[in-house]
């Protein structure tokens, strides 16, 4: 397909254009029922070479378009028309579902969804490889077209054809894998898709992963494609799906100590998602010979910022786990090293995972390692974690500031002559009563423990040729 690239193209249109062009109309014409099979042969390849080669990326009125997306899904489930026709009708839905959202809702409400799932169903070879794309495109587009996608029971049919081997082509392959990607993407974490389903999506990704150094880009969604599976943390039922698939996870691991860093993002992924689950799948995990020494690796300099933050993101989920997973983010220095050289970092994101790794930790890990957090400095990190504009964060802060100064009462005074709790964003105090109560009891307490200011001291340097520069203090006179 020369000029198949269409799902990431979106050129310019003109906005004005109330109405199809001349010479759009007289071929939509050709569309209609009373036109011969021929006709409607050019009309359909027409719009298909229109459409890929000037795509409008925005349009005022679609409903200019709502007879042309008639015409075609018509083509599309009409068995009689001929091969080639309908794929080029197929593909000319396909490219227009990148036009705009307003466009593809237009396909979806026209019974897109429908129309495009027979041809997947009924239809075979590059038709049905059409379908699948548009597909694609159509649940791509947003929440509500994913949604209507899902409910046709199209995530079972593409489970089926990747179990059962009906496309073997590369090619033809990375568009079902793509397609199921898409309808995935972000998770799937209310049972709606059968374990059956779920099962035999994993195994077909898991064969296909295996390829990874042949096939690198089809193994690339396969692996975000078995993250959105994974993502499944209130349940867990797919997590033990994707554990349970015999030699899946040391694959992952393979891949993560592979040269192919343009995969390691999403196999992070997979594992991050996993270690969101119970204590036992986030075991299966961490407990990975390979784990830690991945996990410094993807933390340190030397990963690229995505793999960082990945990486950063699964010490948090650990962080919220159980004493015995905390340790690991202690096993030496260098790990924990990062996290603190993250909460000071300007990158954003890495930044916000490293404050809550941190955080947690000192609201969970246990008294020993708690003890070496504040002689490492914690405590100056509180100005930083309590000036976040994230609530959840500050709120957890604050409780671990409450927790800790009991027991370190000796940081009472660096706290109040920093004025640290005015660093907490006014609207959260203004909003949350709990939080101000939060404040309220630290400020008792330092106000209580601070020890009072000593007298200002003078320092004077006494200069002496012979021997190194000395401090002497001077105290005040006495009165």
């Amino acid at each position: 397909m020369e000029d198949s690239n269409m799902m990431d193209t979106s050129p310019s249109e003109d906005p004005s254009e109330q109405v199809l062009d001349g010479e759009q109309q007289i071929l939509l014409e050709l569309l209609e029922e009373h036109s011969t099979p021929y006709a409607k042969a050019a009309s359909a390849l027409y719009f298909r070479r229109i459409f890929t080669a000037d795509l409008p990326n925005e349009t005022r009125d679609p409903v200019k378009y709502a007879r042309l997306v008639e015409l075609l899904l018509r083509i599309i489930c009409n068995e009689n028309h001929a091969a080639e026709t309908r794929v080029n009708a197929a593909w000319a839905i396909t490219n227009m579902a990148c036009m705009s959202d307003k466009v593809n809702h237009l396909i979806v409400d026209s019974g897109g969804v429908d129309a495009l799932l027979s041809g997947v169903i009924s239809g075979t070879g590059e038709f049905r490889i059409q379908c699948i794309w548009a597909l694609g495109n159509i649940a791509a587009d947003c929440a509500r077209c994913k949604e209507r996608c899902r409910d046709t029971g199209v995530i079972t049919v593409l489970a089926r054809l990747l179990s059962q081997n009906v496309h073997t082509e590369h090619g033809d392959l990375k568009n079902v894998v793509w397609c199921v990607m898409n309808l995935l993407r972000g998770g799937v974490r209310n049972g709606s898709i059968p374990v059956t389903t779920v099962q035999m999506l994993v195994k077909s990704l898991f064969n296909l992963l295996k390829k990874y150094a042949v096939w690198t880009e089809l193994a690339k969604d396969c692996l975000w494609t078995l993250a959105s599976i994974a993502d499944d943390m209130h349940q867990g039922t797919q997590i033990d799906v994707v554990l349970n698939e015999e030699g899946l996870i040391d694959l992952t691991f393979e891949i993560l100590d592979s040269d192919f860093i343009e995969l390691h993002h999403g196999a992070l992924r997979i594992l991050g998602n996993i270690i969101t689950g119970n204590d036992v799948q986030t075991g299966a995990v961490v407990n990975h010979p390979r784990f830690y020494d991945v996990l410094s690796r993807s933390m340190s300099y030397q990963s690229v910022p995505d793999v960082r933050r990945e990486a950063a993101w699964m010490c948090s989920n650990i962080a919220a786990s159980n004493q015995e997973h905390m340790d690991l983010l202690f096993f030496d220095w260098n790990i924990f090293e990062m996290l603190l050289e993250g909460v000071r970092t300007a990158e954003r994101k890495l930044k916000k995972e490293c404050m809550w790794t941190i955080v947690n930790l000192l609201t969970g890990a246990n008294e020993e390692k708690i003890r070496f957090m504040v002689a490492c400095g914690v405590f100056f990190l509180f100005p930083t974690l309590l000036a976040t504009s994230d609530f959840r964060l500050t709120e957890r802060t604050m409780h671990a500031l409450r927790s800790l100064l009991p027991f370190y009462p000796e940081h009472a005074t660096l706290i109040k002559n920093s004025n640290m709790l005015s660093l907490v964003k006014e609207r959260f105090l203004e909003t949350d009563m709990h939080l101000q109560e939060l404040k309220n009891e630290i400020e008792l307490f330092i106000n209580a423990r601070s020890v009072p200011h000593i007298p200002t001291c003078t320092y004077r340097f006494v200069d002496n040729a012979s021997r190194q520069t000395q401090i002497s203090q001077v105290y005040p006179a006495d009165n």
